[in-house]
């Protein structure tokens, strides 16, 4: 029973016909047992489609559709109103919405009839359409940019617009659930078409963003431009702002890579204006300009948007700098942890703390200064962002760090007597078990990969 059903929605028309066409199916119908259907939206648009039961017309620039008073009245206050108040259609039993486009009127009914709707122009697939995205998505996906301005029909057959419109119609009419279908679909459509996988790699994640809304570029903007521009007098309707918003979000954060999408500016560490210039020439970028010097609306809301990403991005580089400084002041942290640990294991360690003046010095030179301080140099804590931790002789005021003990080592110079070897070993069992217990001095003590 129930592929019946199934098969009787999949004839290759729109699941609503007008009622010429109901009427016509209507007349052919046997005295036979009705067909029952095994779920509720199939039935309902089953009930719309042919006018059984009907007790409302509803009519729209020479169309007219069969309804039923429960259906419409349970979900919208408009209608409600013109049933109940007293109104003529109260007792005509007929509502005229003479400025709505029949075909928006069409979708109206189908989502009060099945609470969903099919905004695109090709024949949905069956009744999946009203249970399942999938059918959807994949209309959505087959858009192909044409790479220069579309028509009036169009843009008006669009199903991004289809479903502004639908939205605007939905507040119109009182159906909140129509509004709440609508930026269900808008949403789904940016995160399918305007935003890139979830497993992106961050850094290639402006590059794809922008190869996105290049492909949706007519589309996307033509969407705006209604929004923005013929729907400006809406913009007080209650989640006409997110609406807009959910489009306008992923073109702020890819306009001022439309200046230079091939990425010729990363070639060079120079830019003159006459380069400039010549980028403002790719054509999304000259006809973004076109669009916001046509419509002062869109201009001022991707101004404010565009201004608040590159804000957000601003306080995430302030906070990477402010993370990497932290990293580094740790890292030195535990280095100097790391010797003072030595030390109290063993206090002959305390002699690697000596004023290294001596060995910083460069030989030959005949007013070299060194110093013969006993004591240890002790540890400075100065927040630099390189060297936030140094160490200072308490007698000759030297402050030495352990990056020049690092290049002694390797430029085989002499501190205290003692030479620094610049053979590295792989292995602890490698070392020359001489009577030097620690040849390499400080060194050992603030290597970082050494255990406590």
């Amino acid at each position: 029973m129930a592929d019946a059903a199934t098969q009787s929605n999949g004839n290759g028309k729109r699941p609503i016909d007008d009622v010429e066409n109901a009427e016509d199916t209507a007349s052919k119908r046997t005295t036979g047992p009705r067909l029952v259907y095994a779920k509720l939206t199939e039935g309902n648009l089953a009930q719309l489609k042919s006018g059984d039961y009907s007790d409302l017309v509803v009519k729209c620039r020479g169309k007219q559709f069969k309804a039923h008073k429960f259906i419409l009245c349970s979900q919208s206050e408009f209608f409600q109103a013109c049933v109940e108040v007293g109104m003529k259609e109260s007792s005509s039993n007929e509502i005229d919405l003479v400025d709505e486009d029949p075909e928006d009127v069409r979708r109206l009914l189908e989502y009060l009839y099945c609470g969903n709707f099919w905004e695109h122009e090709t024949t949905p697939s069956s009744g999946k359409w009203v249970t399942k995205k999938a059918p959807s998505r994949e209309a959505y996906s087959a858009y192909k940019d044409p790479g220069k301005g579309r028509s009036e029909e169009e843009k008006h057959k669009d199903p991004l617009i289809i479903c502004i419109r639908l939205f605007v119609l939905g507040d119109k009419l009182r159906i909140p659930g129509l509004k709440e279908v609508v930026l269900a679909k808008v949403k789904q459509y940016q995160k399918d078409r305007l935003e890139p996988e979830s497993d992106t790699p961050k850094e290639r994640v402006p590059e794809l963003l922008t190869d996105k809304v290049i492909k949706e570029w007519h589309r996307l903007m033509d969407a705006l431009d209604f929004c923005l521009g013929e729907l400006d007098g809406q913009s007080g309707i209650s989640g006409f702002k997110e609406l807009t918003e959910m489009l306008l979000f992923p073109l702020a954060k890819v306009a001022p890579r439309l200046l230079d999408p091939k990425g010729w500016t990363k070639q060079s560490s120079r830019l003159g204006e006459k380069y400039l210039l010549e980028l403002e020439q790719e054509f999304n970028f000259k006809d973004l300009m076109d669009r916001l010097t046509r419509n002062p609306q869109l201009a001022t809301k991707l101004f404010r948007l565009t201004c608040w990403e590159g804000l957000k991005m601003i306080r995430s580089t302030e906070s990477n700098k402010k993370l990497r400084k932290c990293k580094t002041i740790s890292f030195h942290f535990r280095k100097v942890f790391k010797a003072l640990t030595a030390v109290m294991d063993d206090p002959k360690n305390l002699e690697h703390f000596k004023c290294n003046r001596k060995s910083a010095n460069e030989e030959g030179k005949e007013n070299d200064v060194h110093c013969t301080s006993e004591k240890p140099m002790v540890p400075i804590f100065d927040g630099g962002d390189k060297k936030p931790i140094t160490f200072e002789c308490r007698d000759c005021g030297w402050i030495s760090d352990v990056d020049f003990f690092e290049h002694a080592r390797r430029q085989k110079l002499h501190w205290e007597g003692m030479e620094w070897n610049d053979r590295r070993y792989e292995d602890d069992s490698d070392r020359d078990n001489s009577d030097d217990e620690d040849s390499d001095g400080i060194l050992a003590l603030f290597d970082d990969d050494s255990d406590y």
